[in-house]
């Protein structure tokens, strides 16, 4: 967190100011729309949930965040594991809310619930500042471009997933982990990278996933002369991340397996779970077929009884909208997958594991070689999600843990920076350094006194790039100076205000992109807060 530079308050700025729409969004529209009775888990309020004017206050603003998935996030922290189903959600997220409650309630006389829901609102605003910044260190390390870095990160802010990360559910929290678990790795800062990417394990499923990056570390290290060192070091964050998942589905295997009894659970939620048929902890019946295994299998178990999860089972006609709904998510991510398989076929083909030559960095932005392994998880989640899982949730999975979602998706969005390569002679607007005039346009060169050494000797063949562009594009992106109006003047200088400012004069992909980002961020927030089908 050190080095705070004008990049990272940018950032951060515009991120606290989406997140605060996004809140103030969600008071409304679950103010003005009443609730859909939805068949979801929505268990009754405890009696004392309500019992000062703080916490009627507290109801009135957030309880639109705790709605479907929510709605268990915010039960488990106040009761525990009380149901089977619960296991799906992964502890960390309730520890930290619960954290955060305790104070809460003994300076405010907040009830748990009303404590919760505040918890909640503070938590996944300050994770999404956390998130952005992560994402846009690690896409000025990933990419070696600013401005491709920080329009990603500026996008995160306003992502189609924005609901989740605001609501009780773990985006937010699983993001911030994850972007900085792999800054670490990528700089090498092995236990760091253990105990972030290990964290993330602890608070999604997926974080297992992110065992692959570590994987490939030790690919790409045991390569090299003198590697044993470096790769049992990295072998270690591949057993930090699978741990976390192993030890709490062990866990709920003991816990309702030995049928450990129920303490300090109120009878509402126990006649609650009684009325739908759940499974619950300490109460005598049916043992699982979980229960007769060696091999962790109870969370595979729960998606498969409760969600109706399994191989292509989501393929029905009924679920048409669905898939439509995760379109624009898998489009992205299918043509991000595809446009760097083109684009660097040879490099794909041999896993990246070829000898660099002085040639094999001519790409920039996007389409470096450090790229490959983004690239390659976000195709492995894309792949996992159309295949096994509700389609919908493809939209918050990618955007909660794939950082190439977001660089592609800045990519084909900044001004020149549509084409399908990306080599020496277009730098995928990788500008960092002064401006001169070249005929008609405009040329800027990097800055070589980058503040990053590591950048400077991975350009020594490249050495000085040059991009002419039009004055109008390239103003529209890097000279706040010549904003002028007076919408202009009450809102943030940055490249996604810039573009949504002067709309007009985009193409239709940079329109796209950005309708795609903030129409489902705005429909997503109205829907989910009021119990309709956006999950």
């Amino acid at each position: 967190m050190l080095g705070w530079s004008g990049g990272d308050k940018q950032v951060v700025l515009f991120t606290l100011h989406a997140k605060l729409f996004a809140l103030f969004l969600q008071v409304v529209s679950n103010l003005l729309i009443p609730d859909h009775e939805a068949d979801a888990f929505n268990p009754p309020l405890s009696p004392l949930a309500l019992h000062s004017p703080l916490d009627r206050i507290a109801l009135f603003t957030f309880s639109g965040l705790a709605r479907w998935d929510g709605a268990y996030f915010i039960s488990i922290a106040e009761y525990g594991y009380v149901f089977e189903q619960m296991f799906a959600f992964f502890p960390l997220l309730p520890f930290f809310l619960n954290a955060i409650s305790m104070p809460l309630r003994a300076c405010l006389g907040l009830s748990a619930y009303s404590a919760l829901l505040v918890s909640t609102a503070i938590l996944n605003t300050l994770l999404s500042l956390l998130a952005a910044l992560g994402l846009y260190r690690l896409g000025r390390h990933v990419l070696e471009c600013e401005v491709l870095a920080r329009h990603a990160a500026l996008l995160f802010a306003i992502n189609p997933a924005t609901v989740f990360t605001i609501a009780a559910y773990s985006e937010s929290l699983f993001a911030s982990l994850t972007f900085w678990g792999l800054l670490s790795l990528e700089r090498a800062s092995t236990i760091p990278a253990a105990i972030l990417l290990g964290l993330a394990s602890a608070a999604r499923s997926n974080g297992i996933a992110n065992a692959g990056f570590a994987a490939y570390s030790v690919l790409r290290r045991f390569m090299r002369p003198g590697h044993f060192c470096s790769t049992s070091k990295t072998s270690l964050v591949v057993l930090a991340i699978l741990l976390p998942s192993l030890a709490f589905q062990e866990y709920g295997r003991q816990l309702f397996c030995n049928l450990s009894p129920l303490h300090d659970v109120p009878d509402h939620m126990i006649r609650y779970g009684q009325s739908q048929g759940y499974r619950i902890r300490g109460v005598r019946g049916d043992l699982p077929r979980y229960c007769n295994t060696t091999l962790p299998a109870m969370y595979r178990h729960l998606q498969e009884f409760h969600w109706g999860l399994g191989l292509f089972k989501y393929y029905e006609l009924k679920q048409i909208p669905n898939f439509l709904l995760a379109g624009p998510s898998v489009l992205l991510a299918a043509s991000a997958t595809l446009a760097f398989i083109y684009a660097r076929p040879t490099f794909c083909l041999t896993l990246g594991l070829e000898r660099k030559t002085k040639l094999s960095e001519v790409f920039v932005g996007f389409f470096r070689c450090s790229v490959f392994v983004y690239v390659t998880h976000m195709a492995a989640m894309l792949i996992i999600g159309l295949v096994f899982m509700h389609v919908q949730v493809l939209t918050r999975f990618l955007a909660s843990s794939c950082p190439a979602f977001y660089w592609f998706a800045a990519h084909i969005s900044l001004p020149e920076a549509q084409s399908k390569l990306a080599k020496i002679s277009r730098v995928d607007a990788c500008v960092s350094g002064d401006e001169g005039k070249v005929g008609n346009g405009v040329v800027t060169v990097l800055d070589t006194r980058s503040q990053d050494s590591g950048i400077l000797k991975r350009r020594d063949n490249a050495k000085t790039f040059a991009l002419a562009r039009s004055k109008n594009s390239l103003s529209r992106m890097t000279k706040p100076e010549n904003l002028n109006g007076k919408l202009r003047q009450i809102l943030p200088h940055n490249s996604v205000v810039e573009q949504l400012v002067d709309w007009t004069l985009l193409t239709r992909t940079e329109q796209a992109v950005l309708a795609y980002f903030l129409g489902y961020a705005f429909v997503g927030i109205v829907f989910h807060c009021n119990f309709y089908p956006w999950t």
